[in-house]
């Protein structure tokens, strides 16, 4: 059985439906269409694990030799602190150690966010571009910047990560992680 892991913060500074809205909504989708796979193939199969430091439920689905982990992780602006805790239900509460896990998927602030922006922001008459750069660990480089080579600011080597990538590469694991640009809506009350 191969695991793969997929996370995302769910929290932040002020009201963050921009910054933290698409990766939970890729996230919850995710997560409902492994189970909906699992049940189709295997009949329901979820587990729950939680830790009590900023970590939201952790689905767990068995599709086709494939297990899909979850997590929502809370803490973000405070260091990390959901993730940290996070990893260390992986490894510890799981014994799921990078060795076990076959990649972690981390999907950061303002992935479908407009990174330059002109017009009306909140009438919806507005037009921009959406900024997305991509962090993956070494042996997930080649095969990440082959499958997205239009992304804006490329793809650079977890050596050079920041947010949540750093900690998921410090930890040893095969990581790729998506974040948007920044822009001057950046944590500012919206």
């Amino acid at each position: 059985v191969s695991t793969i892991v997929v996370t995302t913060p769910f929290n932040g500074f002020y009201k963050c439906g921009g910054e933290r809205g698409p990766g939970i909504a890729m996230l919850l989708d995710i997560a409902r269409r492994a189970v909906g796979m699992t049940a189709r193939h295997h009949g329901p199969h979820i587990t729950r694990a939680t830790s009590d430091v900023g970590v939201g439920a952790a689905p767990t689905g068995s599709v086709a030799n494939v297990r899909l982990i979850v997590g929502f992780l809370s803490g973000h602006e405070l260091g990390s602190l959901g993730l940290q805790a996070f990893l260390e239900t992986l490894s510890t509460g799981m014994d799921l150690g990078p060795s076990d896990v076959a990649a972690f998927f981390s999907l950061g602030a303002n992935i479908a966010m407009y990174g330059e922006f002109e017009g009306d922001n909140f009438g919806g008459g507005g037009s921009g571009a959406i900024t997305t750069s991509a962090s993956a660990s070494p042996d997930l480089y080649e095969l990440a910047s082959a499958a997205m080579p239009k992304f804006t600011t490329g793809v650079v080597n977890c050596s050079a990560a920041a947010g949540d990538t750093r900690f998921i590469c410090a930890a040893g694991y095969q990581t790729l992680a998506l974040l948007g640009a920044t822009n001057y809506r950046f944590h500012l009350e919206t």
